[in-house]
């Protein structure tokens, strides 16, 4: 499928290149892709986890909506799980 060899790529480029691991920036992952996005992620972990390579993943903030924290397309919970580091980026408050 085009994800594992997304993911194969992934992986090669941080072997080949000597990497520690690699950090993941996809932004705009919108709800309906939120199970298929934690799943690559979660994929993705376990092939560079096998090379001994880290992961780490960029989140987008959550927005609060009427008093609820809605995280979109990412799955905090499921990204946390199988992610070696997480960084979140926040709007400019300016």
């Amino acid at each position: 499928s085009c994800q594992d060899n997304h993911i194969t790529n992934i992986v090669e480029m941080c072997t080949a290149q000597g990497f520690a691991g690699v950090e993941i920036d996809y932004r705009g992952v919108v709800a309906d892709e939120r199970a298929s996005y934690a799943a690559f992620i979660a994929a993705l972990a376990d092939a560079l986890h096998a090379e001994e390579a880290r992961l780490t993943v960029v989140l987008q903030a959550p927005t609060n909506i009427g008093g609820t924290w809605n995280s979109g397309g990412y799955d905090w919970a499921a990204i946390g799980a199988v992610a070696d580091a997480i960084k979140v980026v926040f709007p400019d408050p300016f």
